[in-house]
């Protein structure tokens, strides 16, 4: 979990308006996430609240963003659905990985799929 939150955070500073992150919630993963969707709704009438899970159980992104938001949006509110895992977007940036350990480290082309 620690790696969504860091993400999230690096995801609002390269953002074109500047905000500021007040709070991170990293408690409980998915259960923890959904669990708290409806005051964190309520909390995006005033602010921008980001919000970052991946799919866990749920067969597609269109599905699990349906059942969070249950038809009551609100228009500060950013929810962002992994595929599976984070760490899945993080083996796919091939030059952030070659930047962060090095170029001579051979890495897949296809992430998931046996070289």
């Amino acid at each position: 979990m620690q790696l969504s939150e860091a993400i999230a955070v690096r995801w609002v500073a390269d953002v074109q308006r500047p905000h500021l992150v007040t709070h991170t919630f990293r408690k409980g993963g998915f259960g923890y996430l959904r669990s708290k969707m409806d005051g964190w709704r309520q909390t995006a009438q005033h602010q921008v609240m980001l919000v970052l899970t991946d799919l866990d159980r749920a067969n597609c992104v269109v599905e699990l963003r349906d059942q969070w938001l249950a038809d009551a949006t609100a228009p500060n509110l950013l929810l962002r659905i992994e595929v599976r895992e984070v760490e899945s977007w993080v083996l796919a940036d091939h030059s952030g990985l070659q930047t962060l350990i090095g170029t001579k480290c051979a890495l897949p082309v296809a992430p998931g799929n046996p070289a």
